[in-house]
């Protein structure tokens, strides 16, 4: 799909596959960041991290293929992505799955026949849960052109939102969706560029004129919400938007030219991730820190998640020692003088030759203390062919 998690321009806007990586990963170790946890009365400071391989679980999902995201409610997950992919045509077939933790491990179930016909040579780039009712965001071909596609479900009700919503994002697609308690937000581009509408019940408001992009094809493929405004991020986006003012991050910023494609909040910032070897602290819509990451950890970051009394946890795309792409996982304590300290032996070998596309925390996460976290993407990226085939990892923080 992406020359990162970049939806790179096939024709009009399309995204093509170029997810490769290699790396050997340690399955179910577990490591000590924090030997020495501080005395405290309130809640124990997780110390370990254990990553347990449960590719297995796929099947035949996204076999070939890669997973793009995945999203949770309080009882599944739900895997989103593409299948094979043909590089001369441009087809693409979307795949969705459904993910559960069992008593006896791990199953998946394939959706993919479900809403193939509203994703047809295409893809499924986003699922979002909003407390009631699934939202899910990609491409479609529908007579011989591309465009965004869109589909609400819930209770077995399936509601096809593209007639609606395509004339916004005409000749490209829907890579990100968010919810912010009250409405939808969806971002992504059309054949003009940038694309972004929000949607309550019926009605449809085109926001595309109050973002500020760079260069001269870009798209939205991240909208992240903390309660009282957005982040956006996506190649040539990079900013706030609260209410209607949007406030331009990228200029000066390290992702200038390359892209965002990860946010988290922690309560009180966030931090951002993207192409490059660095990511950022936003505070009050401002860039307030550079976090410089490791070495190897240089092409970008695709996914990030905040745990409680212990840090984040980042996650993407690097550089292998001997040369070439590797999967990436690695800490951050997040104070300011504390560095982020690799993860990458815990990888499972299922990432080999591919990447960490993003992640969730899985129904029950932090119930307890920690995270329960799942992480996806691809490994066996085959460059001839355009693709590779699914990975998936659980990541316990305890």
């Amino acid at each position: 799909m992406r020359e990162r998690r970049a939806l790179s321009r096939r024709g009009s806007f399309v995204a093509i596959l170029a997810l490769v990586a290699v790396v050997i990963g340690i399955v179910g170790t577990v490591v000590v960041l924090a030997p020495n946890p501080p005395a405290s009365t309130g809640p124990v400071r997780p110390t370990h991290v254990a990553v347990v391989d449960a590719t297995g679980a796929l099947g035949p999902l996204f076999h070939p293929g890669v997973i793009l995201g995945a999203a949770s409610n309080s009882s599944v997950t739900l895997l989103a992505g593409i299948g094979r992919y043909d590089r001369t045509t441009g087809l693409e077939l979307p795949v969705l799955g459904e993910y559960v933790d069992t008593p006896s491990g791990p199953r998946t179930t394939n959706l993919t026949a479900t809403f193939d016909p509203q994703f047809g040579a295409g893809g499924v780039y986003g699922a979002v849960w909003n407390g009631s009712a699934w939202m899910l965001g990609g491409q479609a071909t529908l007579g011989g052109k591309e465009g965004g596609a869109a589909v609400a479900f819930s209770g077995g009700r399936i509601t096809n939102l593209t007639p609606e919503l395509r004339p916004y994002f005409d000749g490209g697609g829907i890579f990100a969706v968010g919810w912010n308690g009250s409405g939808w937000l969806l971002g992504g581009n059309a054949s003009w560029g940038v694309s972004l509408v929000s949607l309550e019940g019926p009605h449809v408001t085109n926001l595309s004129s109050q973002i500020t992009s760079h260069g001269r094809w870009g798209w939205i493929q991240l909208l992240a919400w903390n309660g009282s405004g957005w982040l956006l991020g996506g190649q040539g986006v990079f900013g706030t938007l609260n209410g209607s003012r949007f406030v331009d991050l990228d200029p000066g910023s390290p992702f200038e030219g390359q892209g965002v494609f990860a946010a988290g909040w922690d309560g009180t910032e966030w931090l951002v991730g993207g192409g490059g070897s660095a990511a950022v602290v936003v505070r009050a819509s401002a860039v307030v820190q550079e976090v410089a990451l490791p070495s190897g950890f240089s092409k970008w970051v695709s996914y990030l998640a905040y745990v409680p009394q212990w840090g984040w946890l980042l996650a993407g795309r690097g550089v292998a020692p001997g040369g070439g792409t590797a999967p990436e996982l690695a800490a951050w304590p997040g104070t300011a003088s504390s560095s982020v300290e690799s993860l990458d032996a815990l990888l499972p070998a299922s990432f080999s030759g591919g990447e960490v596309q993003g992640g969730t925390a899985l129904p029950g996460s932090g119930s307890g203390g920690g995270a329960h976290l799942l992480l996806v993407g691809d490994g066996s990226y085959n460059d001839r062919t355009g693709y590779g085939t699914g990975a998936l990892a659980e990541v316990t923080i305890s």
